[in-house]
């Protein structure tokens, strides 16, 4: 019986039947006509025709792609930045290498176009550092570079087609910024999209709401497939919060048979019946959904059943293989063998039967054993054969008369790469059925199709009467909902703006702004790059309306001079300078110091009208880099502005040669620089800073440190005191800790503040003249009573004049207090030792209690299985002894040493290992710890790849070894609630993927809970530098206790470099820096313990008002974690997110957390 899918929203049932209808009607007129397909029969053995080694330098993730398409010769295969020839006999044609040197190598594979329409096809290559590059298809000569100006990344392929109608081709790229790209056959910028500010899929072009124009379609990592007309502007825009949509190439098709375009994707996550997408066309409604057994990337292509209808054939990383019918039916299923299906199949007839096959690639080998890397199915789904493949499967495979010979070849890329191209007996391009869909390739959508033209406007508004002057770069505007109130759509919850601006060269550049969380107004940009007229178009959108329009308003404007208004700012702050140096008198120290900053805001200035007044010539992807130096110029101009008024103000009054003032948010990535204080006036007493806290606990408070002077800056920070009326002093040393913030740069365009080394042992912070420097604070009040402190530490200069400015706040300690013993189970894969540096006591300060990576004792057994002497638990007992402990991760029941000579049997070995059990037991017991406080290791996350066959043999024999031994399990991956029903009776203790429970939702947790087994949840933290402090680190204890689950952590504690600054990657894993000499924290590591600490003050509140029927307690409780858990991140966190925290407002409730459970402590 076919599996049903779950429908949401179907089209009207008359349209699907007469659909299915008109589908049986041409089957049996190809029945009438003799195509009828032979049953099924045995391929016989491939022969290899040819199989060569591609010189390369990274792995290579590449499919190949016939060239020509039409009648080929050979093939082209590429990866970012390099593109290979190979002609059908297996010689490399030649080697093409573009784009920079750094970024070459990752997954881009090459396409095939006739862009000037001259008959001869050119190859599409791309590199994922920002370029699209048109290549000639004879020579491999480089034709034109397109500089796209941002990281375009991995899982990318340009389409090609005509938009404009001019015979010539348009070629389409998205980026990883969110970005889609449209230039010309000649290389030349014709316009630019962002509609979501996150990773965008492979475009596909097609004519989806028969208007006689061609539309682009891609999805987002941020769970939207946009859809944009020919000139880049918005279409619509489907969201589908549970289905990550950022690395599936669309597929639009026509498979009904209605004339209505449909559009099928492929989700690199799935849940409950998702996975596979079908929307209409025209509108992007969902038609229905399909699930597939794992997450998917590119695996999607068409198929043609026996019956002569078409289907969609969806391969995921499950090694899964699911062909649907155009209603969303599952026609069949077909389990492969391997570590995951990452490219489409190819359908073709083989061996000239009149019948096609599938041909499948997986990525590496089988793992049932027979070393499969490519398979053979029938049109059933039935295996037909498998075969190896040197090297290993990844690429999808091209299915192709190759080389003109009348035979059909199969050609597959090994991630090794190795090209290999096979043959079967009898195939043959214009034999039998032929071949249908061929991977990559594919069946491109009629780009017109019909002459019902949308309008593409909507009614007239006037939002602004005019724009404000314009300058070079991107000019802000701020647009209000309440101007234009009697427009407003009501009860509308998705409105959005489009600004398109054309320039007078004729680009255009299209976004598009959100009203997010119910606000009424948006902050926009529009562009300006050249002087001249410009036109912007403001339109109205309502993202959840048929038409999605709904109001409109075009203003032209002209900039006559593009550096007017950047001239006039620095003027102005140039003026202000010149009358301080007058006022202060050339002998004042501060007048060399603001003659200095007056030359550098002039230097820059100088240079950067050089670089405007030559823009005009330049790749548009340098103008736009040139804007943002424009941004940065202006921000230097407001930061010289107000530097310079704290250096004329302390040359004044002979102030200190800097000045401390405290970061209001020190979990964002604002630039410190950009965040001056202005003077105070001398008669003015600010309110003192204040640090609150709870007891028992560690808070963090971070402060800026600017050196006003002419040279450099030595400041020592001498002992610090807390003080408190009618009690001793206390040196500052016994509570807190200083450390200097280190700001490094990201390739996502950030500087983040990550890493927190502490001050070390002179205390001494450098600063650079001009610059700031930030000093973090850690303060811990487990010895503290409640009450009002104040800390200080005198910050002296190191110079002769020996200035002393002090630092100083006071802590607030609330008469709440976190539990001495956590609510929380936290694990975060750590290493206990790391060279020299032991990590155990960082581990407990930060609230770890669940410790893996223990060394468990070697043992002898003898030939009966018995133990033979001591263990020696040192090791294990330096680590256990120390650590506060929940639950202690061990992975599998070690196996002892036998005698040599003896023969170890089964039950041999499940003895001594019960032994092994029995000691570990007993030893825990001197340690006060029991079967609940230790768990073993069966598999590591068991679903990944869609199975839990490992898992439950390794669980089931430590049952048999021990009953009352506890495994521990962390689904992942492919996962089904069906896996966790038979996991259940051998689990223990849960720990899965954040993700899974996500989108698999409350009957996964539920099943888990049965029994009130345990559970924790955790992630795979990746690209760990621009992971959000708040929003991800401090919020996911949050959203443990969102969805009631009583712990967490990630994937982990220590990993890659974090001091790493290179230019094409991220450091990818880890949440402390160490090298083996010293454990360096970062912000997010801090923000982790604090998560944990809220977890606790939530559990004991939970408590405290549910003990006491107190609704306006729960109320606070039940609001502060409806906002944090909604809006911290659930996923799996590889791509960057809408997931911040609003700080000032996650402390307001922080806030009326702390009154409620101080209300209920005092009762």
């Amino acid at each position: 019986m076919p599996e049903s899918t779950t429908r949401a929203e179907p089209r009207e049932e008359s349209n699907v039947i007469i659909a299915r209808v008109r589908q049986r009607c041409m089957f049996l007129v190809t029945v009438l006509i003799g195509a009828t397909a032979p049953a099924f029969a045995d391929l016989g053995a491939p022969r290899e025709e040819w199989s060569i080694e591609i010189p390369r330098s990274h792995r290579f993730d590449a499919s190949p792609v016939a060239h020509p398409p039409d009648r080929p010769d050979g093939l082209v295969v590429g990866v970012g930045g390099r593109v290979w020839k190979i002609s059908g006999k297996g010689e490399i044609v030649f080697d093409t290498s573009f784009g920079p040197e750094t970024g070459r190598g990752r997954m881009f594979d090459a396409g095939v176009a006739d862009l000037d329409g001259d008959g001869s096809f050119e190859i599409l290559g791309g590199h994922n550092d920002g370029a699209i590059a048109a290549i000639d298809g004879a020579t491999g000569k480089v034709i034109w570079e397109f500089d796209n100006g941002n990281e375009i990344g991995r899982w990318r392929l340009p389409s090609a087609v005509d938009l404009d109608g001019d015979g010539m081709l348009e070629v389409v790229a998205t980026d990883r910024t969110g970005w889609a790209s449209c230039v010309d056959h000649r290389g030349r910028l014709r316009w630019r999209t962002k509609v979501e500010r996150f990773r965008g899929s492979s475009p596909s072009i097609g004519d989806i709401d028969r208007d006689g124009r061609p539309e682009i379609v891609y999805g987002t990592a941020s769970r939207h497939v946009i859809a944009l007309d020919a000139m880049g502007r918005v279409l619509w825009d489907s969201f589908h919060p549970r289905l990550h949509l950022g690395r599936s190439t669309p597929l639009i098709a026509d498979l009904d048979g209605d004339d209505d375009a449909e559009i099928y994707l492929i989700a690199s996550n799935i849940g409950p019946d998702t996975g596979l997408l079908s929307l209409n066309g025209a509108d992007g409604a969902v038609r229905w959904t399909g699930r597939t057994r794992h997450k998917a990337y590119k695996g999607l292509g068409l198929i043609r059943f026996e019956d002569g209808t078409e289907g969609v054939l969806a391969c995921d990383k499950a090694n899964s293989v699911g062909a649907f019918e155009p209603d969303g039916t599952l026609r069949w299923r077909a389990d492969l063998s391997g570590r995951g299906i990452w490219t489409p199949g190819a359908v073709a007839d083989l061996d000239g039967d009149g019948s096609h096959e599938i041909v499948i690639a997986v990525r590496d080998t089988s793992r049932d054993g027979k070393s499969a890397s490519w398979y053979v199915l029938d049109l059933k789904g039935r295996v037909e054969a498998r075969h190896e493949l040197e090297g290993g499967g990844y690429g999808g495979p091209l299915v192709a008369d190759i080389d003109d010979d009348g035979v059909i070849e199969v050609v597959l890329a090994s991630r090794s790469g190795r090209l290999t191209c096979f043959s079967f007996e009898g195939g043959g391009d214009g034999k039998g059925a032929g071949v249908f869909w061929s991977s990559w390739a594919g069946r491109p959508y009629p780009a017109r199709r019909g002459e019902a033209r949308r309008p593409y406007g909507g009614p007239d508004m006037t939002w602004i009467e005019s724009l404000p002057p314009g300058r070079f770069g991107h000019n802000p505007l701020r647009l209000s909902l309440d101007d234009i109130a009697h427009r407003v759509p009501k009860n509308a919850e998705r409105l959005a703006v489009e600004v398109d601006t054309a320039a007078p060269d004729g680009t255009r550049q299209v976004r598009v702004y959100k009203f997010e969380d119910g606000a009424r107004s948006v902050d926009v940009t529009w562009p300006v790059f050249a002087a001249g007229t410009h036109e912007v178009t403001l339109r109205l959108l309502d993202f959840e309306a048929p038409q999605i329009v709904a109001a409109l308003q075009t203003l032209e404007t002209t900039v006559p001079d593009v550096l007017a208004e950047v001239r006039g700012p620095m003027q102005v702050v140039s003026d202000q300078i010149a009358r301080d140096r007058k006022q202060l008198g050339p002998r004042s120290p501060a007048t060399i110091v603001l003659a200095h900053h007056a030359l550098s805001l002039e230097g820059r200035f100088g240079m950067l009208r050089a670089s405007i007044t030559g823009a005009g010539r330049s790749p548009h992807a340098a103008r736009r880099r040139l804007a943002r130096d424009v941004d940065d110029f202006l921000d230097f101009v407001e930061r010289t502005r107000r530097l310079g008024l704290l250096v004329a103000e302390a040359g004044r009054t002979g102030g200190a040669p800097f000045t401390i003032w405290r970061d209001a948010n020190p979990w964002d990535n604002v630039d410190p620089r950009n965040d001056l204080p202005l003077p105070r006036r001398q008669d003015d007493r600010p309110a003192p800073e204040v640090l609150w806290a709870f007891g028992n606990e560690t808070e963090s408070i971070c402060f800026n440190v600017v050196n006003l002077g002419a040279s450099s800056l030595t400041l020592r920070f001498e002992k610090g005191r807390l003080e408190r009326p009618g009690v001793s002093p206390q040196h500052a040393i016994e509570l807190t800790t200083l450390h200097r913030v280190v700001r490094l740069p990201s390739r996502f365009d950030e500087t983040v503040g990550d890493l927190l080394p502490r001050l070390g042992d002179g205390y001494l912070l450098q600063i650079a003249p001009g610059e700031v420097e930030q000093v973090w604070i850690n303060v811990s009040t487990v010895d503290v009573k409640p009450g009002r402190y104040t800390l200080s530490w005198p910050v002296r200069t190191l110079d002769a004049a020996s200035v002393t400015v002090p630092l100083t706040f006071q802590l607030d300690v609330s008469i709440a207090s976190v539990p001495a013993e956590s609510r929380y189970s936290a694990n975060f894969w750590s290493s206990n030792r790391i060279g020299q540096v032991d990590t155990v006591d960082d581990l407990n300060r930060h609230g770890q209690n669940v410790w893996t990576r223990l060394p468990l004792p070697g043992a002898q057994a003898d030939a009966r299985g018995n133990l033979v002497g001591e263990l020696d638990w040192t090791a294990h007992d330096a680590i256990v002894g120390r650590a506060r402990v929940r639950r202690l991760l061990y992975g599998s029941p070690p196996t002892p040493k036998f005698p040599d000579g003896v023969e170890v049997t089964t039950d041999l070995k499940r003895t001594a290992r019960r032994n092994y059990l029995k000691a570990l037991v007993a030893h825990l017991a001197t340690m006060g710890l029991s079967h609940e406080h230790f768990m073993f290791y069966p598999e590591d996350e068991p679903g990944l790849v869609g199975d839990i066959d490992g898992y439950m043999r390794n669980a089931r024999e430590n049952k048999l070894l021990d009953p009352e031994v506890q495994n521990f399990a962390n689904p992942w991956g492919a996962v089904t609630l069906e896996m966790i029903e038979q996991m259940a009776p051998v689990t223990d203790v849960w720990q899965p993927g954040m993700d899974t429970i996500h989108v698999l939702g409350e009957p996964y947790v539920q099943l888990m809970r049965r029994g009130r087994k345990p559970i924790s949840t955790y992630s795979v933290v990746g690209s760990v530098r621009i992971m959000k402090p708040l929003g991800f680190y401090r919020g996911q204890p949050w959203v443990a206790f969102f969805w009631g689950i009583e712990g967490g952590g990630w994937w982990t504690y220590h990993g890659a470099d974090l001091w790493a600054t290179r230019p094409d990657r991220e450091p990818e894993f880890g949440t402390v820096a160490c090298d083996g000499r010293a454990l360096v924290t970062t912000r997010r590591w801090e923000a982790t313990r604090d998560g944990i600490e809220d977890f606790n003050l939530l559990s004991l509140l939970r408590e405290r008002a549910e003990d006491k029927d107190d609704e306006d307690a729960l109320a606070v409780l039940d609001a502060a974690v409806s906002y944090v858990g909604n809006r911290s991140y659930h996923g799996m966190p590889r791509e960057a997110g809408e997931y911040e925290l609003d700080f000032k407002l996650f402390m307001e409730h922080r806030v009326k957390l702390r009154a409620a459970l101080e209300r209920l402590v005092a009762e």
